[in-house]
């Protein structure tokens, strides 16, 4: 299947979890949402992975490769605390996702801009630019 696919899958999910961040902000402290968040996303991971095993198909990682999640971890460990704060601090969902998004589409355009000399298209940097200046 292409990638397109599966990027529409992950738009999906993203969006519920952007929704369901929203509501959950406010009933728990940012740091045991998180546990709660993070203990289920393990979960599917962990299924996932048996899955995987027991339907024969490769699981593969090296030894120098669990870096990069670790450190992708971290990254996402912070962005969910600081998430569910802009949340619990009464950010509009329509707004405080756009804003977010954006940002985020801005920081991993440059990451790849100065990181894998990818080339950066115009359509990328004014997407990323609109969705932060629409939440203003």
């Amino acid at each position: 299947m292409p990638w397109f696919f599966f990027g529409t899958l992950a738009a999906v999910a993203f969006g519920l979890y952007n929704f369901f961040t929203k509501l959950t902000a406010d009933k728990f402290s940012p740091s045991v949402g998180y546990l709660f968040l993070t203990g289920t996303a393990f979960l599917v991971g962990l299924i996932m992975t048996l899955y995987l095993k027991m339907t024969g198909q490769p699981i593969t990682f090296t030894r120098t490769s669990v870096y990069l999640p670790i450190l992708a971890g971290l990254a996402t460990g912070g962005a969910e605390i600081l998430y569910l704060i802009t949340f619990s601090k009464n950010a509009p969902l329509g707004v405080g996702t756009a804003f977010v998004v954006g940002g985020t589409m801005l920081v991993a355009t440059l990451l790849g801009l100065f990181s894998k000399n990818q080339s950066i298209s115009s359509r990328a940097l004014a997407s990323s630019s609109f969705l932060l200046a629409s939440s203003f």
